[in-house]
């Protein structure tokens, strides 16, 4: 991954993304967007960064272990050891005894009509949507310099294998829409061509997670798809 210097307004850089605290030497934080648990060894060099809080970076790490754990246990059909196993990840179902309990407890089997059986998993959307919402604040602030700290206006998350055709091709396109980005921004620098984007995706790790953003129709829209499997879209009225 290639670094873009950023040229926004330098006057956003001085407070927490998420809860808008002063940043200083002693409490201000580098985090990892996205979420380095969502992602794959090895990880992409000059993997981004934004900086925020030390207590919201903290209090967001046991969300990203669950999230990390759930799609694991969902990709992989089990909580326990697999002797052929996803690509390692920073945090996974095998390490975290508590995690790996409540997630086999969400587990469920459904008998089919002409024999076997359907594994669903019920996730803790709560749990995820607050990874997905950091992630969306940290790609937006890291994309466009601005900060969001207000409720997103709408989080959605869903399943590729679950979407209909139309709703899978709608996902996929991006467009600028309404709105150019702020001159001097990276999503600006990648527009132009500087750092070209992937039909309007931002590609962290192939395969495993890419995101988009963009302004259209009053709303800043985040959308992401992590490990090809989960979809995800953050939206903020404007």
């Amino acid at each position: 991954m290639k670094q873009i210097t950023d040229y926004s307004d330098v006057r956003n850089r001085d407070a927490c993304i998420h809860c808008r605290a002063g940043l200083n030497s002693r409490n201000k934080s580098r985090d990892h967007v996205p979420s380095k648990c969502l992602l794959v060894d090895p990880l992409p060099n000059n993997l981004y960064k934004v900086a925020i809080c030390k207590a919201c970076n903290a209090s967001f790490s046991p969300d990203e272990e669950y999230l990390s754990s759930f799609l694991e246990a969902v990709l992989t059909g089990s909580v326990d050891s697999d002797p052929n196993p996803l690509p390692s990840t920073a945090t996974s179902v095998k390490g975290s005894f508590g995690v790996r309990k409540r997630i086999s407890q969400s587990r469920r089997e459904q008998p089919l009509l002409f024999g076997g059986t359907e594994v669903t998993w019920i996730p803790e959307l709560n749990r995820i949507h607050s990874v997905i919402v950091k992630n969306a604040r940290g790609h937006v602030f890291f994309e466009l310099g601005e900060p969001l700290v207000d409720p997103p206006s709408r989080v959605d998350c869903l399943p590729v294998i679950r979407m209909t055709v139309d709703q899978r091709n709608a996902f996929e396109e991006i467009s600028l829409g309404s709105g150019w980005p702020e001159v001097g921004s990276r999503m600006m620098q990648r527009v132009v061509g500087i750092e070209p984007l992937v039909d309007g995706w931002v590609l962290v790790q192939h395969n495993v997670y890419r995101y988009a953003v963009f302004q259209d129709y009053g709303e800043m829209v985040v959308r992401s798809l992590i490990r090809d499997y989960l979809a995800t879209e953050v939206a903020w009225e404007y």
